[in-house]
C-alpha cells in the first residue's frame, strides 16, 4: 500500500507541474497538495534522480525524462510547437538537415529533426542521447554555463573519441567552449560522425534559462564550400525567433516566493 501512495503522489506532483513551468519549492508542492513536506521532499530528489525532474535552486520542474514519454509529450509540447516552423524555414534557406535538443546530464536528447538533404546519413533520431562532448548541439549548451559548472560535470568522465577527431579530454572540452562563447556558436567538426559537420547555437527562455539548442548539420565535403555567415546567420534568426517566442507562465503571486 505504501507503494501505491507513493506512485499516487508522484502523479500528483507531475500533474501540479504541469501547471507552474518555472516550477515549485518543496514548501509550495507541500502547501499546495497538502502532503508532509518530509515526504515531498524524498519524492522530489527521487524524481530529480531519475530524471524526471530539473532542480534549479529551491524550485523543480519538469525533467528530461518527461519529454522523452511518448511522441505525443513532444508534440504538444510548446518548444516543439515554436520550434518547428522556424526549423522548417531553416531547412528551406539552406537546404540542410535541421535538429532541435536539449541537455540531460551528459548528454543532449533530441526533440525535433527535419531533413531537408536526403543524402547525409546522421546518426540522430527523435528521442535519442548522444553525448554532449562530441556533438554541437551539446556542446552550444554547454558553453552557456561556466567553466567551474562543466568541469563538477564531467568530472571523473572518460571521453571516449568516436571520430579522431572527438574531444578526449575536458581541457579540449573547455578550450572548445571558450571558442563556443567567443562567437556565439558551437561546431562539431566530424567529433561524432564521420563525414558531417555541425553549426549549433542555444536559445533561452523569458525567464533566462537555457532550454536548447538549434543546429545545421552538413557533409563535411563540402565545408571548404561553405557560406558560414549565411548558415550563422539564418541560425541566429531561428534560435533569436524561437526564444523570443517561448512563452513563460510565471508562478502565481500566491505561490511566487521559493520557502
Amino acid at each position: 500500500m505504501a507503494e501505491v501512495k507513493s506512485a499516487t503522489r508522484v502523479m500528483q506532483i507531475l500533474d501540479l507541474l504541469r501547471e507552474y513551468p518555472l516550477g515549485l519549492s518543496i514548501s509550495e508542492v507541500s502547501r499546495i497538495l497538502d502532503l508532509p513536506k518530509s515526504s515531498v521532499h524524498e519524492l522530489l530528489h527521487s524524481m530529480v534522480e531519475a530524471s524526471y525532474l530539473l532542480q534549479e535552486g529551491k524550485r523543480f520542474r519538469f525533467g528530461v525524462k518527461v519529454f522523452e514519454i511518448g511522441q505525443s509529450a513532444l508534440r504538444s509540447s510548446e518548444l516543439i510547437h515554436v520550434a518547428r516552423p522556424l526549423m522548417k524555414w531553416a531547412g528551406e534557406e539552406l537546404n540542410e538537415v535541421v535538429q532541435l535538443a536539449l541537455l540531460d546530464g551528459k548528454e543532449v536528447v533530441y526533440l525535433s529533426k527535419m531533413q531537408f538533404r536526403k543524402d547525409l546519413n546522421i546518426q540522430s533520431r527523435i528521442g535519442a542521447r548522444l553525448p554532449a562532448h562530441a556533438t554541437a548541439l551539446g556542446k552550444a549548451i554547454l558553453s552557456t554555463k561556466s567553466d567551474n559548472q562543466v568541469l563538477e560535470k564531467f568530472s571523473g568522465v572518460e571521453f571516449k573519441p568516436y571520430t579522431p577527431n572527438s574531444l578526449t579530454s575536458i581541457d579540449g572540452l573547455i578550450s572548445n567552449l571558450h571558442s563556443a562563447r567567443e562567437n556565439s556558436f558551437a561546431f562539431d567538426n566530424e567529433e561524432y560522425t564521420p563525414g558531417v559537420v555541425c553549426f549549433a547555437m542555444p536559445f533561452k527562455n523569458i525567464a533566462s534559462q537555457t532550454l536548447g539548442a538549434i543546429s545545421i548539420s552538413m557533409p563535411s565535403e563540402l565545408k571548404d564550400e561553405i557560406n558560414r555567415d549565411r548558415v550563422l546567420a539564418v541560425l541566429e534568426e531561428a534560435s533569436s525567433k524561437i526564444a523570443k517566442s517561448l512563452v513563460v507562465n510565471p508562478v502565481k503571486s500566491h505561490h511566487q516566493t521559493a520557502i
